[in-house]
């Protein structure tokens, strides 16, 4: 079997004016029978300092339907979007940072990753 490079994906964003919020939902379209992935991120304003933080809330849901190897499959996509998560969070803070030098820190995006395996919510809770 050969390696899978390209999968097609949707991705939807809803910005929310009023709220301040601005929501991406992505999942692929392409290979769905070997892997359903489903990642929601919710970014709003962090309620503490609205005006210099913000939060970010990954989720994801993971599946695959293959029978046998079904679960091995479903736990390798896991780690692989937790890996991935973070080298998107990594590359958000530095594109910010870069954009608005006066205004942000290390610190300045805060995101929490949630991974749901199976429709339940997976044991560990990583805070990147």
């Amino acid at each position: 079997m050969g390696h899978i490079r390209d999968v097609i994906v949707i991705e939807e964003s809803l910005v929310d004016l009023v709220n301040r919020t601005f929501t991406t939902v992505t999942r692929n379209v392409g290979y769905q029978k070997i892997m359903s992935i489903k990642e929601k991120c919710t970014y709003e304003p962090d309620p503490s300092d609205p005006q210099s933080f913000t939060l970010v809330r990954r989720e994801a849901w993971i599946d695959s339907g293959l029978k046998g190897v079904g679960s091995i499959l479903t736990r390798f996509g896991v780690e692989r979007f937790k890996s991935n998560a973070g080298g998107a969070t990594k590359g958000l803070t530095f594109v910010l940072q870069k954009l608005f030098p006066h205004r942000h820190n290390d610190e300045s995006l805060k995101s929490t990753l949630w991974c749901v395996y199976k429709r339940r919510q997976i044991d560990d809770l990583m805070l990147i």
